[in-house]
């Protein structure tokens, strides 16, 4: 395994290093007020410009975190691990992450912290996430990609876990694949064009690459991390500290539209219809959704994370964080 890929936030991380004073100065300069007293707290939350962002679209449509007295203002971003900067200097107050770009924050002492679920894996065939390539390919499962050009949003994240695991799982070697990093949107041009092999990808462009002949190889989520949360929204403890009660207030709020999101998949679909540029007929074309984070995230939940990522020599033991160290903490 190149362990390169495990290094992703170093690239941010002097950036984030710097920033870590500003935050906590800028996050403790006013009090939040109180979510049940009628005002309203001004949070920025960064999401992606795919389907999974229709949980916390749902939320802002629906009145839902209005009712818990947050006033949200939804910013799209590219990749998780650069909004880390933005949020430790104060610009964004919740970001999306992937558990590895948390996992890697924590290690190098940012003050990030993880409060809730984003998404859940799912254990299916095909589900919200998968990896494609050409019927011609000669790639028919894991082991296929060995040797091979596969794309993934970021170097070190989950997609790059999950597919080396799910490779692991039947034999394959996936140290011999070519990680190549490339925007989501990017991706199925990339494909076209022969500069990628595989793909990893997530609705709707799943469904949008299946619309232009490209077939599944497998759900990396199905053989390694099924009931596991693999995205998270995080913010700074230095915030926590000086906001406990917008922070539960955030996170009332997420289990709520995102148990909305879970039971209305048609509401998922025309939310997206407006929070992603995917055409609207490909959007009514998704049959694989996400499980968005409905339940409260634990400690336990982030171990078994953290173990599968040891257990598939991703992580090392002896610098791992544990759940509970990732976990949002209040006085």
């Amino acid at each position: 395994m190149n362990h390169r890929h495990l290094r992703l936030l170093g690239a941010t991380g002097a950036v984030a290093i710097a920033a870590v004073a500003l935050a906590a100065c800028a996050s403790g300069d006013t009090p939040a007020p109180d979510p049940t007293s009628g005002e309203s707290t001004a949070i920025t939350v960064a999401t992606y410009p795919v389907m999974s962002n229709a949980a916390v679209y749902i939320g802002q449509n629906e009145g839902i975190f209005a009712d818990h007295g947050l006033d949200v203002t939804l910013q799209t971003i590219t990749s998780g691990p650069d909004s880390i900067p933005l949020l430790l200097n104060g610009d964004l107050t919740f970001t999306s992450i992937d558990v590895p770009t948390a996992i890697n924050a924590v290690k190098e002492d940012l003050g990030v912290v993880a409060v809730g679920a984003m998404m859940v894996g799912v254990d299916v065939d095909a589900g919200y996430v998968g990896v494609v390539t050409s019927p011609d390919s000669g790639i028919t499962g894991w082991a296929g990609l060995e040797g091979k050009k596969v794309g993934v949003n970021a170097l070190g994240s989950t997609p790059v876990a999950l597919i080396s695991a799910s490779m692991k799982a039947v034999g394959a070697d996936p140290s011999t694949v070519q990680w190549v990093q490339i925007a989501q949107p990017e991706t199925i041009p990339a494909l076209l064009a022969g500069q990628l092999d595989a793909a990893n990808l997530a609705q709707p462009l799943l469904a949008a690459a299946e619309e232009q002949g490209f077939v599944q190889v497998g759900n990396p989520e199905q053989l390694t991390v099924p009931g596991v949360p693999t995205f998270i929204y995080v913010t700074t403890q230095a915030y926590a500290d000086a906001h406990p009660e917008a922070v539960k207030a955030f996170q009332a709020a997420l289990q709520e539209a995102n148990a909305a999101a879970n039971n209305d998949h048609a509401l998922a679909i025309e939310t997206a219809k407006s929070s992603t540029t995917v055409d609207p007929a490909v959007l009514d074309k998704v049959t694989g959704f996400p499980h968005w984070g409905d339940q409260p995230i634990t400690a336990a939940d982030l171990d078994k994370f953290i173990k599968f990522m040891i257990d598939a020599g991703q992580l090392d033991a002896s610098t791992a964080p544990t759940g509970e160290d990732l976990l949002v903490k209040f006085n």
